[in-house]
């Protein structure tokens, strides 16, 4: 096939802000990944779009159990279940990220997620 250019695992982007290593980079309304470097504004930064990583849950659902498959939008950093019902909105479902790959039960403060 010639019209391959990458597997799609990691983008390149040019950073709208100073950006850390390991930081959620949000693109559009339903895209993102995980920095692999440090950036600053204006700079080449390399973004993982497909891995699992370990984030922290948000602030008002540390006490929360996320069940494997659920879905997680990232926030700021932190992880928040997505819930999915019948008035779900568009715009919630753009917001996830990825899924759980592990349970985290409710005294875990990360949850570990497959970026999608």
């Amino acid at each position: 096939m010639d019209n391959k250019i990458s597997e799609g695992k990691t983008i390149k982007i040019i950073a709208q802000a100073d950006i850390r290593a390991g930081e959620y980079v949000t693109l559009g309304s339903n895209f993102g990944g995980i920095a692999l470097d440090d950036a600053k504004t204006g700079a080449v930064c390399v973004l993982d779009v497909s891995g699992v990583y370990e984030i922290p849950k948000a602030t008002a659902a540390e006490t929360t159990r996320y069940n494997l498959g659920d879905p997680v939008s990232i926030t700021s950093g932190k992880a928040s279940l997505v819930a999915i019902n019948s008035g779900t909105t568009t715009a919630q479902i753009a917001s996830i990220a990825g899924n759980v790959v592990e349970a985290a039960n409710s005294s875990a403060k990360t949850v570990k997620i497959k970026l999608r």
